[in-house]
């Protein structure tokens, strides 16, 4: 273990800090991997190529709203809570979408859930890095945050060699199963990060 962390460049202390942080990047990953592949084959089915742009304008409208009222809950709710909210709103309505989508492919939900999906990148990348960045100082930050980042390249690699078998075996839409998952394990891996290191949490930065 002393060998792997000075090959990493760990120092004493920071081990069970980064290996927290990259399972939760590696989490999100997943469900970004998942969620992607998922979302973007029900709207080419539905609508075809040409009609991506309706995305672009939604989040266009979405995203500065977004940031208004992810920073009005940042001066009402302490780190802590804010981080578990963000990830239980994602968990909940990414599961949301797919028991509907289970029930129903109506175009107007294929549309949401491909709007849903860069809501999801967004709060997600927020919760990561805020977080990260409340545990690490400047200069631990140019050391471990690319550790930190390379879980999501690992998931990205996991889910690029198990795609082609998943399919054939579970369908496109249960895809979607598989990133809601990823947000239960991103959930799971944050509350024991509170549980650890909580005191340390003295703000979250807001969204510009």
């Amino acid at each position: 273990m002393k060998k792997a962390a000075s090959l990493l460049n760990l120092q004493a202390g920071e081990e069970h800090q980064v290996i927290l942080l990259a399972l939760l990047s590696f989490s999100f990953g997943l469900t970004y991997f998942f969620a992607e592949t998922a979302a973007n084959t029900l709207f080419l089915l539905a609508f075809g190529a040409e009609q991506f742009v309706l995305i672009d304008l939604s989040l266009v409208v979405l995203l500065p709203l977004l940031g208004l009222v992810y920073n009005k809950l940042g001066q009402w709710l302490t780190p802590a809570q804010l981080l578990i909210g963000n990830l239980t709103l994602l968990f909940v309505t990414l599961a949301g979408f797919y028991l509907l989508l289970t029930l129903s492919s109506a175009p107007w939900l294929v549309l949401a859930l491909n709007v849903w999906y860069w809501i999801i990148v967004s709060l997600s990348t927020i919760a990561l890095w805020s977080l990260a960045g409340q545990l690490f100082d400047v200069r631990q930050g140019k050391r471990l945050f690319g550790l930190i980042g390379a879980g999501m390249m690992l998931a990205a690699v996991v889910g690029g060699v198990t795609l082609p078998w998943l399919i054939p075996l579970i369908g496109t839409l249960n895809l979607l199963l598989l990133a809601v998952l990823g947000l239960l394990a991103a959930l799971i891996v944050l509350l024991s990060i509170i549980r650890h290191y909580g005191s340390q949490l003295k703000g979250v930065d807001h969204v510009e």
